[in-house]
């Protein structure tokens, strides 16, 4: 099931799975419903210490804001092969999947984890877009 901004939920298929990365394609042929074609940006890829937005449901608040900077560029995965970014903004359970922002509003990734434990506060990632247009992509 995929829930729209305007609380309405329609029937979704899982059309393919990140292999090694959080992140699943989504797909629904609702009718009632018009999304906004958003796209992965093409822009030039955030720098370190500029601003990022996240919006997510986190443990489930509806669409909450929460801001922070990209406070590094990362690879993951098992061979190391997919960079990742690092941020600052404030993540937590209902986060993940949801869409980040530059100041500009461009579409700049996807939010996919945080590390968790003791002292640990506010270290978050982000698949960036060119990771999720080659996921996209994908036949």
């Amino acid at each position: 099931k995929v829930e729209t901004y305007h609380g309405t939920t329609v029937p979704g298929t899982v059309e393919r799975r990140g292999m090694g990365i959080d992140l699943a394609l989504i797909q629904t042929t609702s009718r009632d419903v018009k999304w906004s074609g958003i796209q992965p940006s093409a822009a030039k890829p955030p720098v370190v210490g500029s601003k990022v937005y996240v919006i997510g449901h986190p443990v489930g608040l509806g669409w909450t804001l929460t801001a922070g900077i990209i406070s590094s560029r990362r690879k993951m995965g098992e061979i190391q092969n997919i960079e990742i970014l690092q941020i600052t903004a404030a993540v937590s359970p209902g986060n993940s999947g949801g869409p980040a922002f530059d100041a500009s509003g461009n579409w700049i990734g996807t939010v996919t984890s945080k590390l968790v434990g003791p002292g640990l506060e506010n270290i978050s990632f982000v698949i960036p877009a060119p990771e999720l247009q080659k996921f996209l992509e994908l036949k």
